[in-house]
């Protein structure tokens, strides 16, 4: 072939692929690579094909052919150019995409920032785009504002893995993730500090970066670490201390309060230097964690004390104590609390001969559950105190956390001591953090093992042993059923928030200071929705600043009603609770609700769907459906599937019954429903949920009282309000009587959208009864189960199964026959809750 009609030739290969391939591969890479920056990065790299498919296809015709006298070779090599460039374009565009969807995604998790979008965002930290490295990040950062072990539970139990990848994030290239990596490490460090430790060095490090946020952040970080690990705390003090110098005084006032976890010398000196700071946010800092590290040497020393008169009293009691020397007269308001203790515990209790004649046992297990800070834990020492009985106090994050592989032995112990130093209380704190469902892939053998021991200890007493167990729970759900049935747990205690007047007794009894007279109305308003431990906060924040006016002044200072509602307006800035009605978001969700998906579906179209995806809704003029009437027969799991929507969609919650708002506040209706409603929306999104709303919006025709007929109206302004201002307020109403509502009710704006929630069908029913029976079982026909519950309600299932349960437990605690649960079994307990038994 000649040396023209090769050029011909080559001439023509790149005049086609210029004219004419060109524009279809330039159409194609547009097409795929087009991402924002990267468009331009793929287009460099196509001009850089072109110009280098010239050059080499050049080189190969001028400099190879005439040497190896092949003409065809200059083809061949430049086809080689070809396929290598368009396959390295190929991989950037790829690379790209990868990154747009990841972004993508990122947003549409943002709408919805629940544990499980987070669990999600942990896969994204080692992305290669920083934009979504740093969503990804911030995602974990909103979901561990409620708390980070709601990620972990969702990420199969294992925190080091997210706590590794976000560590390694602490150096990264992008600001937004660097600072998101510290603010979420700061929450892994107070309920994994052991994880966050193997950081300790990288956590020090970013004390001194220049950028505030972290230095904050890795501030809180660094204390929780020394609190964990003592030996540690002279180096991190160390580490924090250059920081009291940083020009940023909420840098200061976080290190003031890492500071205040230490128990160091060093760390009392460097913050009573910085009371004196120019910033009062700093003094104050400083002055608190130096109140803190009094109470913890204080706090110390009695339990130095406590421990030494317990080892002289109780020498060979590991875990027993004497009766401690509090009693309900240290328990300030809460009078229907304490008569309620007094009937069920104290009196049978103390032996009684009424109910000895009736043939009444005291109660073996209570379970203490309520909001934290209400004083489960405070309540039930002043309880052994009352009934002046030895006193044991557990807490099963100590036991299950430092006594690895000796759980059972200490189960054990723990109630041999109990037997022998009768009569006793043995008090079990966090009881749901032990005895959660056994089935759970979470829980680790040595944890199944623990369970197990502690429901056979409690099967175990009997009336003649005089053993009381109190366990405490913030969190009933959590529970294993087993925990709850008849001998162990079988009795519950709600320890609800302080009254208006219990709030008022809690202050007085801890106020140590003089004290000049308030408006206790003003007071009562200031403190609603607080519990027992924030009480005792404003009493000590108050008492201080009267104290620091003293110190100031020189001359005596008393507790004024400024110090108090500053003081009341401080803790409500912090505390976890959120108002008189209002509830975080409830810790589950649809996958909590057996069963029942027509009408899952149904609530996912018309509540889900408008929150989650509002640009599509806004499109076309839809808002949120502001108020879902739900009606059915009772027991069809009205309430547990409103409150599972409301975890779904992770919104605040609400919860109430027309008939306590018409009983309880007699008079005061209408104000409490406004305020309700008030509430609903300061913290929007929220979910209201009122069952027996019949119970309030009868027809204003019949008989109502004046009060009534006033709630009845402030009621239905509130639901056109929400419709009309098209608030984030969901309000879902149950009866078991829709015919009985006021027609007022049920217009445009109101309770417009009515669902029936009916009994379950055949195949929902029989998903209730296996979510209820946690026992093992042998040989059961679902479909049989099914046919024969025709007409039973959820609480019906939950009956059945309990029922079926109780007796292949009697068997094998009688050594009967088999311990798992039969046919024969289930079939009569379905008999024993048809015919009502």
């Amino acid at each position: 072939m000649s040396t023209d009609t090769t050029a011909s030739r080559t001439a023509g290969f790149v005049s086609g692929t210029i004219y004419g391939g060109v524009d279809r591969i330039r159409g194609y890479g547009r097409k795929l690579y087009w991402n924002q920056q990267r468009e331009k990065f793929a287009l460099y790299l196509f001009a850089l094909w072109i110009v280098g498919y010239l050059v080499f296809d050049f080189l190969a015709l001028v400099v190879l052919s005439p040497v190896l006298l092949v003409a065809d070779v200059s083809e061949l090599m430049a086809w080689i150019g070809v396929i290598a460039a368009t396959g390295f374009v190929g991989w950037v565009g790829y690379r790209a995409r990868a990154d747009a969807k990841q972004r993508n995604r990122i947003g549409e998790l943002q709408q919805r920032p629940t544990p499980d979008a987070a669990v999600e965002a942990v896969s994204m930290l080692d992305s290669t785009d920083p934009q979504v490295r740093a969503g990804a990040t911030h995602l974990i950062v909103v979901a561990c504002k409620s708390a980070p072990g709601k990620i972990v539970k969702q990420y199969s139990g294992d925190a080091s893995v997210i706590v590794d990848r976000l560590g390694a994030l602490l150096h990264d290239s992008d600001r937004n993730t660097r600072v998101n990596a510290a603010t979420a490490l700061s929450y892994f460090s107070r309920d994994y500090p052991e994880m966050v430790f193997d950081h300790k060095d990288t956590v020090l490090e970013t004390l001194h970066y220049p950028n505030s946020q972290i230095q904050c952040d890795s501030s809180i970080t660094a204390g929780n670490l020394a609190n964990a690990y003592p030996d540690h705390a002279e180096e991190i003090c160390t580490a924090l201390a250059p920081l009291l110098d940083d020009e940023d005084p909420e840098v200061r006032a976080k290190v003031c309060f890492a500071l205040g976890g230490l128990d160091l010398d060093r760390a009392t000196e460097l913050l009573r230097e910085m009371t004196s700071d120019p910033n009062p946010k700093v003094q104050e800092a400083a002055a608190e964690s130096l109140k803190t590290q009094q109470d913890q040497q204080e706090s110390a020393n009695n339990a130095g004390r406590s421990a030494q008169a317990s080892a002289q009293d109780n020498s060979n009691s590991r875990f027993i104590g004497d009766s401690p020397d509090s009693d309900f007269a240290a328990v300030a308001g809460m009078d229907d609390l304490k008569g309620e203790l007094e009937q069920k515990i104290i009196e049978p209790f103390r032996g009684n001969a009424v109910y000895e004649k009736y043939g009444i046992n005291p109660e073996s297990g209570i379970l203490f559950h309520g909001p934290p800070g209400t004083g489960k834990t405070y309540l039930a020492k002043a309880l052994a105190g009352e009934l002046n009985v030895n006193y044991a106090s557990v807490d099963v994050g100590d036991m299950v956390s430092k006594l690895v592989g000796e759980g059972v032995e200490n189960i054990t112990q723990l109630f041999d001591e109990a037997r022998h130093n009768q009569p006793c209380l043995i008090f079990i704190d966090e009881i749901d953090a032990l005895a959660t469902d056994r089935s759970s892939a979470n829980q680790s053998e040595d944890t199944k093992k623990m369970v197990n021991q502690l429901l056979q200890e409690m099967s175990e007493i009997d009336g003649s042993d005089d053993i009381l167990v109190i366990a405490a729970t913030n969190n009933p759900d959590d529970i294993d059923d087993a925990m709850l049935r008849t001998g162990r747990f079988d009795s519950r205690i709600h320890i609800p928030k302080p009254d208006d007047q219990a709030r008022v007794a809690i202050f007085k009894h801890h106020l140590n200071a003089p004290l000049e007279q308030f408006d206790t109305d003003t007071f009562v308003r200031t403190t609603r929705g607080f519990v027992a431990s924030d009480m005792v906060a404003v009493a000590r924040r108050a008492a201080l600043q009267a104290a620091d006016r003293e110190r100031e002044t020189g001359r005596e200072a008393t507790v004024t009603e400024a110090d108090i509602l500053e003081a009341a307006n401080e803790v409500a800035a912090e505390q976890s609770n959120i108002g008189e009605f209002i509830e975080r978001p409830p810790e589950m969700d649809f996958s909590d609700v057996a069963g029942m998906d027509e009408l899952k579906e149904t609530l996912h179209t018309k509540i889900a769907d408008p929150l989650t995806n509002p640009e599509f809704h806004e499109e076309y003029g839809l808002g949120v459906e502001n108020g879902i009437l739900l009606y059915g027969p009772p027991g069809t799991g009205k309430t547990h599937v409103s409150k599972c929507l409301a975890g779904e969609l992770d919104i605040n919650y609400i919860e109430a019954k027309a008939g306590d708002l018409v009983s309880k506040w007699i008079g005061e209706g209408a104000q409490n429903v406004q305020t309700m409603f008030n509430e609903a929306r300061q913290n929007q999104p929220c979910l209201i949920f009122i069952d027996e709303i019949d119970a309030l919006a009868t027809d204003r025709n019949t008989h109502q009282t004046k009060s009534e007929r006033q709630m009845v109206n402030q009621f239905l302004e509130e639901l056109s309000a929400l419709s009309d201002a098209n608030d984030d307020v969901i309000v879902i109403g149950a009866t078991n009587r829709p015919d009985d509502l006021d027609a007022a009710m049920l217009r445009t704006g109101r309770f417009s959208e009515k669902i029936e929630v009916p009994p379950p069908a055949a195949d929902t029913r029989i998903a209730l009864f296996d979510a209820h029976l946690s026992a093992p079982v042998d040989g059961i026909d679902p479909e049989a189960i099914g046919a024969r519950t025709d007409g039973f309600v959820a609480s019906d299932m939950a009956n059945v199964a309990d029922r079926s349960a109780r007796k292949a437990m009697q068997r094998a605690k009688s050594e009967t026959g088999s311990g798992e649960v039969t046919q024969q079994d289930v079939m009569e307990a379905v008999s024993e809750v048809d015919s009502g038994q």
